[in-house]
């Protein structure tokens, strides 16, 4: 139960970050990252003017809530942000490429995501700036 959702939450995030440059007031880089809780934890502190020590045992608790409402199973939707769903694996063979045995994996628990429509409109959207900035560039 607990690999499943350590390797869901597990993924690395992509940001798109707007950058001043010297010649030109305003333009759109992609910057990939990952999203460190350390990182969220200093966002917090900044944005709600909290101690880090605070802004950690806040992002605790809700991480814990999370990870206690998935591994009962329950789905856990954040609005504006998408859903967790747990989702049962069937039983299947697998077999290993290097030699002939096979093996037949039991059924285990997964955690899936997806996006609300909110969230995906603003990913489309910032890419969609990023790609008119990068054909502008083309263009001079």
């Amino acid at each position: 139960m607990k690999p499943a959702f350590k390797n869901a939450i597990g993924l690395h995030l992509q940001t798109i970050t707007s950058k001043p440059r010297s010649d030109e007031p305003f333009s759109l880089e992609e910057v990939i990252m990952t999203l460190t809780k350390a990182k969220i934890v200093n966002s917090i502190s900044n944005r709600l003017h909290l101690s880090k020590n605070r802004s950690s045992r806040a992002l605790d608790s809700l991480l814990e809530i999370m990870k206690r409402e998935l591994e009962s199973g329950n789905d856990l939707l954040i609005s504006g942000f998408g859903k967790f769903c747990v989702k049962q694996t069937s039983r299947r063979e697998w077999r290993n490429p290097a030699g002939d045995e096979s093996v037949l994996l039991g059924t285990r628990r997964i955690v899936t995501f997806k996006c609300s429509s909110v969230l995906r409109e603003k990913l489309n959207e910032a890419k969609a700036l990023k790609t008119d900035a990068h054909n502008a560039k083309k263009t001079v």
